[in-house]
């Protein structure tokens, strides 16, 4: 008896670790079919031209970014390549994900416009964020790159964690977040919303939906 449930016991815990590895594998098909389809609708030719164009005419290479794993540079909502420049300097170009979600085309567009205007908003006040390049839509008939997209500088550090950092670091962290909101509060708005590119300037425009609470403009 005794043998034949630590058979048992066994079983269904190899069945689990199965069964585990089975989903592990089936995630990791998952996303390596994903990224190797986005990919696929990437002109990084195109890419390469416009970052050259944009940076005084420095050449670069596309090189696309570690999907998973230690360091990965692929979100929940956006995945992220690299250009390398010959100076070595590095640009992010930053990828909304498809087929990830059931995220509407028209506001995949609107949340890219909108992230791409907050930060030149933010370039303009004292508050310190990666520089903007440019940036494309796929409703945009003249955009050529195949995806959305933002070109931005890639900046040095590491992901913040608030369950691996010490009391200090947090402490740090919050004290930088209240100075960047007060300085913010230095530039009211005249309404509420989200910032889009109006007249190629960021101006205060409908509210862009969370993607994961609301589908839609507001």
């Amino acid at each position: 008896m005794f043998e034949a449930s630590v058979c048992e016991t066994l079983s269904k815990e190899m069945s689990f670790l199965s069964d585990s590895r089975r989903d592990d594998d089936a995630w990791e098909k998952a996303t390596n079919d994903e990224v190797s389809e986005l990919l696929s609708h990437v002109n990084s030719h195109e890419l390469v031209r416009l970052a050259a164009e944009l940076n005084n005419g420095i050449p670069c290479i596309f090189q696309p970014g570690k999907h998973s794993g230690i360091n990965s540079t692929m979100g929940c909502s956006n995945y992220h390549c690299w250009l390398i420049f010959d100076t070595g300097e590095r640009w992010i170009v930053r990828i909304p994900r498809m087929g990830f979600t059931d995220v509407p085309a028209d506001l995949v567009d609107y949340l890219v416009e909108s992230e791409y205007a907050t930060l030149k908003f933010l370039e303009s006040v004292n508050v310190p964020t990666p520089k903007v390049f440019g940036y494309g839509l796929v409703s945009d008939h003249s955009n050529r790159v195949g995806v959305c997209y933002i070109m931005m500088q890639a900046l040095p550090g590491k992901p913040y964690g608030a369950h691996d950092a010490s009391p200090a670091q947090k402490k740090r962290v919050i004290e930088q977040v209240a100075n960047y909101l007060v300085e913010i509060s230095k530039h009211p708005l005249s309404a509420i919303g989200s910032f889009a590119m109006i007249n190629n300037q960021p101006q205060i425009s409908a509210v862009a939906s969370n993607r994961f609470v609301a589908i839609g403009k507001y």
